[in-house]
């Protein structure tokens, strides 16, 4: 972590996520933020977030009742696009890729690949 300093030219008052009162921040003083440098998949493996069932492949943890344990309380936890100032500003585009394709699935029975309708650079090789 490196910290970095800024000046507030102003007073004002803000609300910690776990603090029980608003905390008093004054004018002309310094703010120490620190840059902090995290591993998405580090996090998905933190026991104390997602539990026993951590290190082990199990996508369905946010697909059944587990999501009520873990994601609903701290919604934070789950990274995929991110949150805050940084969050991603292709997941409402990605959200609706995604329910194209299922929709496009629902709608026909059988997909084949054909072969001859691809370039020859990405045809699978024979062997």
């Amino acid at each position: 972590m490196s910290p970095s300093h800024k000046a507030r030219i102003y007073a004002y008052t803000y609300q910690a996520p776990h603090a029980p009162e608003l905390l008093y921040h004054p004018k002309l003083t310094h703010l120490f933020m620190f840059r902090c440098a995290y591993r998405v998949l580090v996090m998905y493996r933190r026991r104390d977030l997602w539990g026993l069932s951590s290190l082990d492949f199990d996508p369905h943890r946010f697909l059944d009742s587990r999501v009520h344990e873990y994601s609903t309380p701290n919604p934070l936890i789950f990274l995929l696009f991110n949150t805050g100032l940084r969050i991603c500003q292709g997941q409402q585009f990605a959200y609706h890729e995604a329910l194209f394709l299922v929709r496009l699935l629902q709608r026909f029975g059988r997909i084949k690949l054909v072969e001859e309708a691809m370039p020859p650079g990405g045809r699978v090789p024979k062997e």
